[in-house]
């Protein structure tokens, strides 16, 4: 919980790079919204802030010492004083630090207590058993509670800790609340290094979300004294939108799961990014219907982007002797590989969990390539006029399946689990009847695929 004893209380403050310029002001909170409220700023340091990509603001209210981060465009707000001289301003910070000390980035984190959205929803592991006794103004409650996962992984240990919390809301009405302790011993390395490491743990639970998973707060204990708590501002965060595919459905196969997620962010981070940026870029801007027009072809050409990344990291072999299947050259001859073989070897992969036959993954492959290839090369004598919005949607909710069914296979989700996890029906109310006119089982190709396709 944050320290109230800051909020409201006058403190000193300046701007990390100028600290000669030392200003007056207090932290506000406004429901779960933190904000930095300041009178008297001169405007050569307002200027100064709002020209910033990054800032980080250090400052001391009573014995709390606390550092403000965040990227500032829009978040600094300036606030007419009626001094010319000076000038207010509200400073909204993307994260928090408030301990003992301002925060050193370097230090070394040996435990820290961190608060996912929603991931008590996500193990689903609590039970509970409701006893109305005879007296209207008691209720006894009993509850099954689960003992603690704990996973050795490479560089830090990771341990969650389970209970159920209860409100009783009316007397004949108790509502009962999964919470969840997320642990993590870093083994002593770096603040910095630690907090990626948490940022990659909501990457993973965001595959399994309908949403994007964020943490909003964590306790950190350090090696050198630092004793504090991290903030995300609730601007950065949302509502947890449920999840497709929860703990149980993956619970034999979750250390495997954890090891191989975090080597691979260890290894390939950039190429991470990427991936997840993309699967996220829908969900934050919510139903996609509703404003089709100002969102669908960009994130799908995002999409795109990421599957040929993934298969140029993952795949490339493979790819290239898919295009030397399907080509009539000779096999002695070099063939190029064209995003179309990339896609279409990548989504005939996981053809089982995607539900088409390889004839169709093929024309949706070649559609996809094409209308990419027509939006970044664009020719206006060209007579392919691109895609309408519903085909855009379409093909974007079935570039988003194939990428999210592929990178969790990679990092060891068992075909079957996601088999039954309806992603073949996503697929086909997608695709139908916006790119294939109506269900059809091909033949199995034989002989030269080209042929055929």
């Amino acid at each position: 919980m944050l320290n109230e004893e800051v909020i409201g209380k006058i403190g000193k403050w300046w701007v990390l790079g100028f600290e000669q310029e030392v200003f007056y002001g207090q932290l506000k909170k406004e429901g779960n919204l933190l904000y930095l409220c300041t009178e008297m700023v001169s405007p050569l340091l307002h200027e100064r802030i709002a020209e910033k990509k990054h800032f980080i603001v250090h400052g001391q209210a009573g014995t709390d010492k606390i550092s403000l981060r965040g990227t500032n465009l829009d978040q600094s707000v300036s606030l007419d004083s009626g001094d010319p001289i000076l000038i207010g301003m509200h400073l909204i910070p993307e994260e928090c630090f408030i301990g003992n000390e301002w925060v050193p980035e370097m230090v070394a984190v040996k435990s820290a207590y961190v608060k996912y959205d929603g991931i008590g929803a996500w193990f689903r592991q609590n039970s509970y058993q409701e006893h109305v006794p005879f007296s209207q103004d008691a209720v006894l409650l009993s509850f099954q509670q689960n003992t603690p996962l704990s996973f050795a992984l490479d560089g830090f240990d990771l341990k969650f800790d389970f209970g159920l919390s209860y409100s009783q809301t009316e007397w004949d009405h108790i509502q009962y609340t999964n919470w969840v302790n997320t642990v993590f011993f870093p083994k002593q390395r770096p603040l910095v290094e630690f907090c990626e490491r948490v940022g990659q743990f909501s990457q993973l639970l965001s595959l399994f979300s309908y949403g994007n998973v964020r943490y909003s707060s964590m306790v950190i204990e350090t090696t050198a004294g630092f004793n504090g708590e991290y903030l995300v501002n609730p601007v950065q965060t949302g509502e947890t939108a449920g999840f497709w595919l929860t703990y149980p459905n993956i619970a034999d196969y979750f250390e495997g799961i954890l090891q191989k997620w975090f080597r691979l962010a260890s290894q390939a981070q950039p190429i991470l990014e990427i991936l997840t940026h993309a699967l996220a870029l829908t969900k934050a801007v919510g139903d996609l219907s509703r404003d089709v027009e100002r969102y669908s072809h960009s994130h799908f050409l995002s999409v795109v982007q990421a599957l040929e990344v993934y298969s140029n990291y993952f795949r490339a072999s493979e790819a290239k002797q898919y295009a030397q299947k399907v080509s009539d050259l000779p096999e002695d001859q070099c063939v190029p590989v064209e995003l179309s073989h990339k896609l279409c070897d990548l989504f005939q992969n996981v053809h089982a969990v995607l539900g088409f036959s390889d004839v169709e993954l093929w024309k949706i492959a070649k559609k996809i390539a094409a209308s990419y290839e027509y939006y970044f090369h664009y020719n206006p004598d060209r007579k392919y006029d691109g895609l309408t919005s519903a085909q855009t949607a379409s093909l974007l909710t079935f570039a988003q399946e194939a990428l999210k069914v592929s990178l969790l296979r990679e990092i060891g989700v068992p075909e079957d689990v996601l088999k039954q996890a309806g992603i073949s029906q996503n697929c086909h109310k997608a695709i139908y009847p916006y790119i294939l006119k109506a269900p059809q089982i091909a033949p199995e190709p034989s002989g030269n695929l080209a042929k055929i396709y």
